[in-house]
């Protein structure tokens, strides 16, 4: 069975797909076709186009309604646009695919576990928007680790006390933060890594020389093999997601500590007053 948005009487139907979902019958009998349009042809969507077939007259469209795609909860979204771009950099050439994003990911979780990163251990990001940064957030989010934001209009000091204050293991860090810091000021970091390359700028001793590999080394993850590995992944949604530190207008910046259930709550929210097809652009400033 599946739902559909009768677009122009503005109601709801239930009907079924037909013949490969390329014909669809409503509850009364009526029979819809799908034509695929130029935006589908080259790229995925999670809903498709239907219009009713006119006995008289096949070729009249009429009735348009819009069906949306049931998955089941073994489908995978990312794995169906692995290729598709997700983030981009506005003026630069650097874009990153799902596919890419995801494997990415995967590296930042084989180096966190060989740094003994565990689950609730905090890791601070200082830097300018940038795709670097969504994919290290969402690396550290994924891993059940702490992402501490740091605003990078900080004063220099105030990023040492907060990220000290955060008992953060680990920072990323973008060039216009890291030119007024030392990692001297921060002894208590395991590894500092640069936002614009991912290289290391700093290491602790015990780590140098067994680590740095794994984030240039080929990622054998694939559409075909990330469904397996994500799967069985689960979060306590009540378990904190962020620290987000304010930035201090009235005084001292202050941590905010944020679950993965208020993380949850806002992307449904958002999703539900803003509907977000596969493929559509949104510009993050």
């Amino acid at each position: 069975a599946q739902i559909a948005i009768d677009v122009k009487n503005n109601h709801t139907i239930l009907g079924i797909h037909v013949d490969g979902n390329d014909m669809f019958i409503d509850e009364l009998g009526f029979i819809y076709a799908y034509e695929k349009n130029q935006y589908e042809q080259n790229h995925f969507a999670s809903s498709q186009i239907f219009y009713r077939i006119d006995n008289e007259n096949p070729l009249i469209k009429s009735n348009i309604i819009n069906v949306k795609k049931i998955r089941g909860k073994n489908h995978c979204w990312i794995c169906e646009g692995w290729n598709e771009v997700a983030f981009a950099d506005y003026g630069e050439k650097k874009k990153y695919t799902h596919g890419e994003v995801a494997q990415q990911v995967e590296r930042f979780h084989k180096l966190f576990r060989l740094m003994g990163i565990k689950e609730g251990d905090k890791i601070a990001i200082a830097s300018r928007n940038c795709s670097n940064w969504v994919v290290s957030y969402m690396a550290i989010l994924s891993y059940k680790a702490v992402a501490v934001t740091l605003l990078q209009d900080f004063k220099a000091d105030d990023l040492a006390r907060l990220v000290k204050h955060s008992d953060a293991k680990m920072l990323f860090v973008g060039p216009f933060v890291w030119r007024e810091l030392q990692h001297q000021e921060l002894p208590e970091l395991e590894a500092i890594v640069s936002m614009d390359d991912y290289s290391f700028i700093h290491l602790a001793e015990p780590y140098k020389g067994n680590v740095e590999h794994v984030l240039t080394e080929e990622s054998a993850l694939t559409e075909n093999t990330f469904f397996s590995v994500v799967k069985d992944g689960t979060i306590d949604l009540d378990s904190m997601a962020l620290i987000n530190y304010t930035s201090g207008s009235t005084g001292s910046p202050k941590g905010v500590m944020i679950s993965h259930r208020s993380l949850s709550n806002n992307v449904e929210n958002g999703q539900y007053i803003l509907p977000v097809e596969p493929g559509q652009r949104v510009v993050s400033m």
